[in-house]
C-alpha cells in the first residue's frame, strides 16, 4: 500500500524531519492560502485630490482573502498600513466584495494642500481687539487683518511653498462668530499684505497691499463661515523675489460700502481656516494578491 508523505519544504541547511514550524516554509500538512491572481495598478493623485483608488477584479462569488500593498514616493507599504507615529499625511485602504478588490489611497487634507485650523495674530480698528472683522458699525468702517505664521514650515504642513510656487487655489474660510444686528448684506473687500514676511499683527493697517483682491457680498448668517478666495493675493505674495518656506503670511479685510450695522467678525473665538493647495501631481501604484480562499458567506 502507497504511503502519502505529504509534500514539506524545509530552510537550507535544515533536516526535512524537522517539526519545528519555524524551519518549515511549506507543509501539506497545513492548510494554505490557494493562489488566484496577481495584478498590478497605478493611480495619478492631482493637487486637491482626497481619495484615488483601483479595482482588480476576481468575479469569484464571494469575498476573497486577498494581501495589498501600494507604493508612494518611493516607499512600499503593506494596506493597512504599519502605524507610525507621524511625518505622513496620506494612508492607504482596501476592501472587498464578491466581483473585486478595491485598493486606494486616502489624503486626509487633500494631496499637496496646507491647511491651518486658524490666524496667529489678528486686529480690527473698531474696539482694537486681537478678532478680525470687515463691514460697518454704527458710526463707522470697521476694518482689520490676521496672519499666520511659518507656512510650509510649521509641523503638520506636509508641504513646503518656496518662492514662485504655482498656487493652484487657496482661500480662507471666516466663521462669523458675531454679526451686525441689521438685516442685509455685508460688503468686504479682501487683499493680500504684500510684504517679504509679514510680522505679527499690531495695528498697522498700512502695509503695502497686493494687485490682488477679493471683492463680495456676505449674507451667511451668524455661526456660519464664508470662503474668501486669497488664490491670486498668495500666488503675489509667493512669487515676490524675497519669499520664502517658512515665511509669515497675511490679509486686510476692509468694508467696502456696508452701511448702518453690518459687519462681520471672528470675535470671540471665531476661527479664520486657510487652505492653499500648490500644482503638481504624483503616480501612486498598487499591488493585489487575491486568493481563492473565502473570507466571508
Amino acid at each position: 500500500m502507497a504511503v502519502d508523505y505529504g509534500i514539506k519544504i524545509v530552510k537550507a541547511g535544515k533536516d526535512i524531519s524537522t517539526s519545528d514550524i519555524r524551519d518549515i516554509l511549506m507543509s501539506s500538512k497545513y492548510s494554505m492560502l490557494k493562489f488566484h491572481s496577481d495584478s498590478t495598478g497605478s493611480v495619478t493623485v492631482n493637487a486637491g485630490d482626497t481619495n484615488k483608488y483601483v479595482e482588480f477584479s476576481h468575479n469569484l462569488g464571494y469575498v476573497p482573502a486577498f494581501v495589498a500593498y501600494y507604493k508612494y514616493n518611493n516607499q512600499i507599504f503593506f494596506i493597512p498600513n504599519v502605524p507610525r507615529s507621524g511625518g505622513f499625511d496620506n494612508y492607504g485602504y482596501a476592501w472587498a466584495d464578491t466581483t473585486k478588490v478595491r485598493c486606494g489611497i486616502v489624503f486626509p487634507n487633500a494631496y499637496n494642500r496646507l491647511y491651518r485650523g486658524t490666524f496667529n495674530s489678528g486686529y480690527e480698528t473698531a474696539t482694537g481687539s486681537t478678532w478680525p472683522s470687515g463691514g460697518h458699525t454704527s458710526s463707522s468702517d470697521v476694518n482689520g487683518g490676521w496672519t499666520y505664521h511659518n507656512i510650509g514650515s510649521e509641523i503638520g504642513d506636509n508641504i513646503t511653498i518656496p518662492q514662485g510656487t504655482t498656487i493652484s487655489s487657496a482661500l480662507c474660510d471666516f466663521q462669523i462668530a458675531d454679526k451686525g444686528s441689521d438685516p442685509g448684506d455685508v460688503y468686504i473687500r479682501t487683499v493680500g499684505i504684500d510684504v517679504d514676511d509679514v510680522v505679527d499683527f499690531g495695528s498697522d493697517m498700512g502695509q503695502t497691499q497686493t494687485t490682488a483682491e477679493n471683492l463680495q457680498s456676505v449674507s451667511a448668517p451668524l455661526g456660519s463661515k464664508v470662503g474668501i478666495n486669497v488664490t491670486g493675493m498668495v500666488q503675489e505674495v509667493v512669487n515676490r523675489a524675497g519669499w520664502a518656506n517658512g515665511n509669515n503670511l497675511g490679509f486686510y479685510i476692509f468694508n467696502n460700502g456696508s452701511t448702518g450695522i453690518r459687519y462681520i467678525s471672528t470675535y470671540t473665538g471665531g476661527t479664520i481656516e486657510l487652505y492653499i493647495t500648490k500644482a503638481g501631481s504624483v503616480s501612486t501604484s498598487f499591488r493585489c494578491i487575491i486568493f481563492k480562499d473565502k473570507i466571508s458567506s
